[in-house]
C-alpha cells in the first residue's frame, strides 16, 4: 500500500482519446409499483423455523424522468429470508 508504482508508459500512434460522460438519469420523486410475494414458513421445532418469501416487483410508472431511457417499466425478482424464534 505504501509502495510507489512507476507511471504507466504506453505509446500507440493510432490511439484516440475518448471521453466518457458520467450521466445518470434524473429519478422521479414518486413511483407506482406492484409487489407480489408468497411467504413460506418451514417450522423445524415448535418455536424455531425458517421464513422464505420470493418476490416479484413491477413498476407501473418508470422511476426515471428521461423519456429516452431504455427501461420504461422495469421489474425485479428477489427473495427474503429469515429465521424466527417464538418466545
Amino acid at each position: 500500500m505504501n509502495k510507489k508504482e512507476p507511471p504507466l508508459e504506453y505509446f500507440n500512434p493510432d490511439a484516440t482519446i475518448n471521453q466518457i460522460e458520467n450521466y445518470t438519469p434524473a429519478r422521479m420523486s414518486t413511483s407506482i409499483q406492484v409487489l407480489v410475494s408468497v411467504a413460506m414458513k418451514f417450522q423445524f421445532t415448535e418455536k424455531f423455523g425458517l421464513l422464505i418469501e420470493p418476490t416479484y416487483r413491477y413498476y407501473l410508472k418508470s422511476v426515471y424522468n428521461d423519456k429516452n431511457f431504455a427501461l420504461k417499466n422495469p421489474y425485479s425478482f428477489g427473495i427474503r429470508t429469515g429465521l424466527f424464534l417464538d418466545l
